[in-house]
């Protein structure tokens, strides 16, 4: 869908990803025939740009879940590995 808006409109196909400034300079440029096309490729870029970075976004956020749910487990399999030790006789405790 954003790429169908991005050819017909791509000033507001860019304002809606947030990028205001850019997107009246595309608007602006798509007035002319001459600067439709190049509009129609900057809209496209700028829309394959966000969909990249949240993708990586996503990726990021995932991992880190991932991360912290491993350390959890973890701890708590540490914990309780610990809890089951024997623990060592005195005399080599006090050297």
């Amino acid at each position: 869908m954003e790429y169908f808006l991005a050819i017909i409109f791509p000033g507001i196909a860019v304002i809606c990803n947030k990028r205001v400034g850019i997107g009246t300079s595309l608007l602006i440029l798509q007035i002319t025939i001459v600067g439709w096309l190049p509009a129609t490729l900057i809209a496209f870029h700028i829309i394959s740009k966000e969909k990249k970075r949240k993708n990586i976004n996503q990726a990021i956020q995932k991992a880190l879940l991932q991360k912290s749910f491993l350390f959890k487990h973890w701890k708590n399999h540490a914990q309780e590995v610990a809890s089951h030790c024997p623990r060592p006789p005195q005399k080599y405790v006090n050297r």
